[in-house]
């Protein structure tokens, strides 16, 4: 009998908690890219921080302040659209940005549209324009870290990344 210990491509392995260190796991995922390694590894340590690490972090938001986590995915997003070309996103963060000018252009924004972004998808209940980009988001969070319990998303600890070449089995020698 054989059992599969590598999968073919760069695999990220994730160790991750919630809450006060309770819930710890460890996650594999696998893609075919370096690039696409890479970009994941940068938004699990990035996004999926602590909340109070960074201006990005959505880790352990508490379920019921998913619109802050919401504006945090967002705002990431603007700043790192990379992961949205890689997944055929069609609305992209230059798409955002007119529509927000637009509606703001009495008030001149130019270069700080991005600070106005809460307001214009709150105003208009615009959050439908954004939420292939949540979606995408939180089911990457599931993949790489798993489903939190009682937060919006699990706190990335550690991402390391491994490649092999092909497929790698290992026989069981009783």
């Amino acid at each position: 009998m054989k059992k599969k210990v590598a999968n073919k491509g760069y695999t990220l392995e994730i160790q991750s908690m919630e809450g006060r260190k309770e819930n710890k796991t460890k996650q594999q995922y696998t893609v075919q890219t370096e690039k696409e390694a890479l970009l994941l590894k940068k938004l699990s340590l990035e996004l999926f921080s602590n909340s109070f690490d960074n201006e990005y972090g959505i880790g352990n938001i508490l379920e019921h302040e998913c619109d802050i986590a919401e504006s945090r995915i967002v705002k990431y997003l603007v700043n790192n659209p990379e992961i949205l070309e890689l997944n055929k996103i069609s609305f992209l963060p230059e798409d955002l940005e007119n529509q927000v000018k637009i509606f703001f252009i009495e008030q001149d924004i130019n270069e700080n549209w991005i600070d106005y972004i809460e307001e214009y998808l709150d105003l208009e209940d615009n959050i439908d324009l954004i939420q292939d980009w949540i979606t995408l988001i939180m089911d990457l969070n599931i993949k790489l870290l798993g489903e939190a319990k009682d937060y919006f998303s699990k706190i990335t600890q550690n991402c390391d990344i491994f490649y092999s070449e092909k497929d790698l089995f290992v026989s069981y020698i009783n």
